[in-house]
């Protein structure tokens, strides 16, 4: 009795962890279609750097998006650069789609760009 017991307290916290850190729903086609869009272009940083970004790369790696969210303010792109090995998230204000604010979250550096 006591082995069931614990065994189904085991499942049930299993399929809590579980459900808890799996993302709710994946981004739709249309929602990467119109990233894809917003985010390709010339980008010049503070410092002078520039930053092409087609349909298919991301500075000199190809890139896929992963997901896109939007909370009212900003529309967030998450994407992995050269087959996950670096992940970035590009943040774009509703107001301004021609200011990025670009977050690696594999090194942690970051920088601001502008659109050329």
């Amino acid at each position: 009795m006591v082995k069931k017991f614990i065994l189904g307290m085991v499942m049930v916290l299993g399929l809590v962890f579980t459900t808890s850190i799996m993302p709710t729903e994946a981004a739709s086609q249309q929602d990467i279609a119109y990233a894809s869009r917003l985010i390709q272009g010339s980008w010049q940083a503070r410092d002078g750097g520039r930053l092409e970004i087609t349909s298919r790369d991301f500075g000199k790696g190809s890139y896929v998006i992963q997901d896109v969210s939007n909370d009212g303010t900003y529309t967030v792109v998450t994407i992995a650069v050269n087959g996950g090995r670096s992940i970035d998230t590009l943040k774009l204000s509703n107001n301004n789609y021609n200011y990025m604010m670009l977050n690696n979250l594999t090194t942690g550096y970051s920088t601001d760009y502008g659109r050329l």
